[in-house]
């Protein structure tokens, strides 16, 4: 069996697009719809109800868009909301916090782990809990970057002021917890992966759930004999807002030109606006 149908991946922002490129990487022949939420960027420091209320939308558009699995390309809104898009999408759903959670217990040397997320993130330990399920001896140290994402988002990821935030937070997990491997809890991260690695200086190991979730994506649609041909493969990248900063920061991760149109998506039960542009 095949099944030409997109892919469907959200986020709040533009993160999410790094695990977006891994899909792109590992299954050159799908189709993918990936809506960045700027309106209601960012959903690391919202209510719970808030991000739970704005992912089960996001989930209902691509119902209407009749994707063929959704990837919640976001660890606030895989940690607040995933079983809340489960229930609302009827195909396969794959979250981000599993996948990354797995590969740092496979990796984790001495089972003593930090995560660095969004405050949404870290107030869910969404982490921490999955973290624990594969692993009852694992050391678990969460902490929060949120600044760190509004840095990336806003163009500022090789900044100076970035850098100084990595160096904090890799110096408190390794010299103050002890931590042999970090993971990068919020798809924004891995676009300042290098710093990361830079400043442990191979004395941590750096995860990030992009990778680690593409691979989960595609044993499940070739389990469920759901990939595609690669007939007529497209991309299509939308924004609930802010059209033009999405596609500057597009740009610099796919290092190729893309367009982006902004999409309306209401929280209600109101009709979904495409909008040229």
């Amino acid at each position: 069996m095949t099944d030409d149908r997109p892919l469907g991946l959200f986020d709040s922002g533009v993160g999410g697009l790094t695990v977006l490129r891994a899909v792109h990487d590992l299954l050159p022949n799908e189709s993918t719809i990936y809506v960045g939420d700027l309106a209601h960027f960012p959903f690391g420091p919202r209510p719970r109800g808030e991000v739970v209320d704005r992912a089960t939308a996001l989930a209902a558009y691509f119902v209407d868009r009749n994707v063929k699995a959704l990837v919640v390309a976001c660890n606030t809104a895989t940690s607040a909301a995933l079983s809340h898009v489960e229930r609302a999408f009827p195909g396969p759903v794959v979250g981000v916090v599993r996948p990354g959670a797995e590969e740092a217990v496979r990796r984790s040397p001495r089972h003593s782990i930090g995560v660095v997320a969004t405050e949404g993130t870290v107030r869910s330990h969404a982490y921490a809990r999955a973290i624990e399920a594969v692993c009852s001896d694992c050391r678990v140290t969460e902490i929060s970057l949120g600044e760190l994402v509004d840095l990336v988002e806003s163009g500022q990821a090789q900044s100076e002021v970035a850098g100084s935030v990595v160096s904090s937070a890799v110096f408190r997990l390794i010299e103050g917890c002890d931590c042999d491997t970090i993971v990068l809890g919020c798809t924004h991260f891995p676009l300042v992966r290098r710093r990361f690695e830079w400043e442990s200086a191979g004395r941590a190991v750096i995860v990030d759930s992009a990778t680690s979730t593409a691979s989960e994506l595609a044993a499940l649609l070739e389990q469920r004999g759901l990939l595609s041909r690669g007939t007529g493969v497209s991309h299509e990248f939308l924004s609930t807002a802010y059209a033009d900063t999405f596609v500057r920061q597009a740009r610099v991760l796919f290092g190729e030109d893309i367009q982006a149109s902004v999409v309306e998506i209401p929280s209600a039960s109101e009709p979904i606006v495409l909008i040229a542009g």
